[in-house]
Order: structure tokens, then C-alpha cells, then sequence
């Protein structure tokens, strides 16, 4: 039996290691170039919104 990997929610690659919480760009998990150069620039952008 073979064990299916997760995919990314963002860019659709099977995750190798650690998911990552992809919110708030995408409701699911994501991998971790992903995280770094999508998703915590989006947290930072929403950050600066709210001062």
C-alpha cells in the first residue's frame, strides 16, 4: 500500500516535510517555499493594514 503525499494548496506540488498553515491565503496546508514566499508576506501586507 502506497502513502499518498499531501499537495500544496497554492502551488499544487507534493509537500516533502512539514505543511504549513496556508491561511490567509488559501484555506488548507501548504508547503514551505510556499509559506515563506507567498503566504508570510500576505500576513505581513495585512499586518501593516490594521496600524
Amino acid at each position: 500500500m502506497s502513502e499518498t503525499k499531501p499537495k500544496c494548496c497554492i502551488c499544487g506540488k507534493d509537500i516533502t516535510g512539514h505543511t504549513f498553515n496556508a491561511n490567509p491565503v488559501w484555506d488548507g496546508e501548504c508547503c514551505e517555499e510556499c509559506n515563506w514566499k507567498v503566504v508570510i508576506p500576505e500576513r505581513i501586507r495585512m499586518s501593516n493594514l490594521k496600524k
